[in-house]
């Protein structure tokens, strides 16, 4: 098992791939980049997990997923949020 890093772009809706069994730790700005971090077991099965950002005050839509963490970044507040899987 190992903790990895995904870099995130600020966008609306993007996809990573992560481990089937991944647990998401944590999501911070490092850098000036957002990133997340995962708990990844050694194993070779992944599947793509939706990840989608909002800014504070924006339209969201009802199946954003699971709450990730908040970040602040250059001034901006931004909500992230994780689906189980695609």
């Amino acid at each position: 098992m190992r903790v990895l890093k995904f870099p995130l772009a600020v966008e609306s809706v993007q996809y990573i791939k992560l481990h089937d069994a991944a647990q998401i730790l944590s999501v911070q700005v490092q850098d000036d980049a957002i990133c997340l971090w995962a708990l990844c077991p050694d194993m070779e099965s992944t599947h793509e997990r939706r990840i989608q950002i909002f800014g504070t005050g924006h339209d969201m839509p009802a199946d954003t997923g699971l709450f990730v963490g908040t970040v602040q970044q250059r001034g901006y507040v931004w909500h992230v949020f994780a689906s189980a899987r695609r």
